[in-house]
């Protein structure tokens, strides 16, 4: 995560730190499959008490339980796309809105329409239908999987 340098403080952007909050729930559940119930619960038990620390301000400030609920999921920018084909005839397709009650497909990205929070996109991605997914539009994602990507086609003869 890029770190700024504030006035001799080092700080990082808050989507960021959200972004990391909605990884590390993730990563529970990815690497938690082989731990018992108990750590799993645990671990999310650990990072729940990270985040109300970090926005006991806007939870003390919340005026609903939804609204808490909302606080705690933690925002972030997000689309709905479609990815068809491979190489040059694949074709990316973004969810633009609801018209009269019917999805309106778009096939340039800046159309897309975004949302605050991954579970609406996930939500829209699942009335659409198979193959559609949440794509979190966060620069760490992309570097995470720039990195992933990176060490599995890393060429072991530059060592």
């Amino acid at each position: 995560m890029k770190k700024y340098n504030v006035m001799g403080h080092e700080m990082a952007k808050m989507e960021d730190v959200k972004w990391c909050v909605r990884k590390a729930r993730k990563d529970i559940d990815l690497f938690g499959r082989d731990k018992s119930d108990e750590a799993n619960d645990f671990a999310k038990f650990i990072l729940e008490l990270v985040i109300r620390s970090m926005f006991i301000d806007e939870i003390r400030a919340a005026k609903s339980d939804e609204e808490k609920e909302n606080i705690l999921e933690m925002t972030g920018d997000f689309i709905v796309a479609k990815c068809e084909g491979k190489g040059k005839d694949r074709t990316i397709r973004y969810f633009g809105q609801f018209d009269n009650g019917k999805a309106v497909i778009e096939r340039m990205p800046y159309k897309a329409m975004h949302f605050d929070y991954e579970s609406m996109a996930k939500h829209v991605a699942e009335q659409l239908g198979e193959d559609w997914r949440a794509v979190d539009l966060n620069p760490q994602e992309t570097e995470h999987a720039q990195r992933f990507l990176d060490a599995i086609f890393e060429d072991k003869d530059d060592e």
